[in-house]
């Protein structure tokens, strides 16, 4: 009797196949998760390393120049161009220009006519930010004050605050005083300067090594006449 081969049934390798199949769409779906967990993780640590760096440094905004006359307090409120992002309690700080703060508050009595800058700091505990402004002072009451080995310098008669006009080189003399505060001066009789106190500059106007420039005369609008060269070819000649 002829031995029976049995052959598995029709579908069977069809059968293995589909296992097969849906086997590997598991592993594709576990792949996927996994790779989804390491992605979750990734963000939480990218957020947890994010709450390390949460507080920013207060922001300062431009402060405008700022003006005021000469011997009155001035006083400024730096909360409107100072915020926080945190809302924290901040200090403020002059680190230069004098003054002081009363909580966000700046004051000041300046010494005399002139620009000057403030600068500042503003710390939440924290971080601390740096700022600064201008402030112009626009009269003072002035006395001219000639000293023979100091030169020359002006005096506020109300806050005691000098300006330095010129050193003792040259034996600088006193000319004319000008309405907006500018001053004339001589310089070895040869040189006529000007001297701005709001930006404490000085100019000369005329006169150098080779002829003298001399003040003559100041008018009601504050021109400035003198002459320069010598005599008898000198020339008049007016500032305004």
């Amino acid at each position: 009797m002829a031995a029976e081969t049995r052959h598995p049934p029709a579908n069977a390798q069809h059968f293995g196949e589909r296992i097969q199949m849906v086997q590997s769409s598991h592993s594709r779906t576990a792949a996927l998760a996994l790779t989804s967990a390491a992605a979750i993780a990734l963000v939480a640590t990218a957020c947890s390393r994010g709450s390390n760096v949460s507080n920013a440094a207060p922001r300062i905004s431009s402060v405008p120049a700022q003006s005021t006359l000469g011997g009155t307090a001035f006083s400024l409120d730096l909360g409107d161009y100072v915020t926080d992002r945190e809302g924290a309690t901040l200090t403020f700080a002059v680190t230069s220009g004098g003054g002081s703060f009363t909580d966000d508050t700046y004051t000041n009595t300046f010494d005399a006519m002139g620009t000057y800058t403030v600068s500042f700091t503003v710390n939440d505990g924290a971080k601390v930010a740096t700022g600064s402004f201008d402030v112009q002072v626009t009269t003072s009451n002035f006395v001219v004050v000639q000293e023979d080995t100091a030169g020359l310098f002006l005096l506020d008669s109300g806050t005691n605050g000098q300006v330095r006009v010129a050193s003792a080189v040259g034996s600088p003399t006193f000319a004319a005083g000008l309405a907006d505060g500018r001053m004339a001066y001589q310089v070895g009789g040869t040189q006529l300067w000007l001297f701005d106190p709001m930006n404490r500059t000085s100019r000369r106007l005329a006169g150098d090594a080779a002829g003298a420039a001399t003040f003559r005369a100041k008018t009601s609008d504050s021109r400035l006449f003198y002459t320069t060269g010598s005599a008898p070819d000198m020339t008049l000649s007016y500032y305004n």
